[in-house]
């Protein structure tokens, strides 16, 4: 059996593939559709972000070129001067908001616990990741209708995501409350890590607050899927985390179904 691609060189096949640019989580998807590599880690579309980097900054002829925000597509001797320079900022700078969640199902979560499991991946082949510690915005739906809107913080009780959920499972809303959503601000694998806005930021002040602008305009896009607005939350691409079912929860499912007459 041949050995497991690097991800550089996996990079690389499915870009001379594709024959143009592709988004970061495309190539993440088309990596694991021809099983390029076995490994993918818990951020694998930060990951192609961090190889495409290192190559335009290290290497005398970088493989790659930027198109655009999250967008690369392979360069040649004629693209290369063309293609970003060392001192641009990169595209695998975290934003303010570094991961979320959309319309997470309430029945796939185990409450009992005093700190419940908030688990989700990236891809199918990713590693699972523990968003319980997160801090930020979440949202409770009755179906596909927003009943509640709540902020999760460092300076309150029952301050992280999991606790504040769990919180709604035995409040006022415990029977209004199906599913959930979130907005998370700790970078994954660093849930005990929070960088305050205008912390070493470039700009100052100013760039903080389009930052800001920008991520409530995509939050309430994601959202809230108003009718009337047809663009997407693309700032939000190669962030996004599908959930996984606590394998407690798919036990207790398998014990019930087994008791049953």
């Amino acid at each position: 059996m041949p050995s497991e691609m690097s991800w550089k060189q996996a990079i690389v096949q499915v870009l001379r593939e594709e024959g143009g640019p592709l988004h970061y989580d495309t190539i993440v998807e088309r990596i694991s559709e021809s099983q390029l590599r076995s490994s993918f880690g818990a951020t694998p579309a930060a990951t192609v972000a961090s190889v495409i980097s290192q190559s335009l900054k290290n290497d005398a002829n970088p493989l790659f070129e930027r198109v655009e925000r999250g967008q690369v597509r392979l360069a040649d001797d004629s693209s290369i001067a063309a293609g970003q320079k060392d001192d641009e900022q990169p595209d695998d700078v975290a934003g303010i908001v570094t991961a979320f969640g959309m319309y997470w199902d309430r029945s796939y979560v185990d409450w009992e616990p005093t700190k419940p499991r908030l688990l989700g991946q990236q891809s199918k082949n990713s590693d699972e990741v523990d968003f319980s510690d997160q801090i930020g915005v979440y949202l409770l739906y009755d179906r596909r209708e927003i009943v509640y809107v709540g902020q999760s913080n460092e300076e309150r009780k029952h301050s992280c995501i999991g606790q504040r959920l769990k919180l709604h499972t035995r409040n006022r809303l415990r029977s209004r409350w199906d599913r959930f959503s979130w907005f998370g601000l700790n970078p994954v694998g660093k849930s005990a890590a929070y960088y305050p806005l205008g912390n070493g930021t470039a700009g100052g002040q100013n760039s903080a607050t389009k930052a800001i602008i920008d991520v409530m305009e995509a939050v309430l896009i994601e959202a809230i899927e108003p009718r009337q607005n047809r663009r997407q939350g693309d700032y939000f691409r190669g962030l996004e985390y599908l959930q996984v079912e606590d394998p407690q929860v798919a036990k207790k499912k398998l014990i019930q179904a087994l008791q049953t007459p």
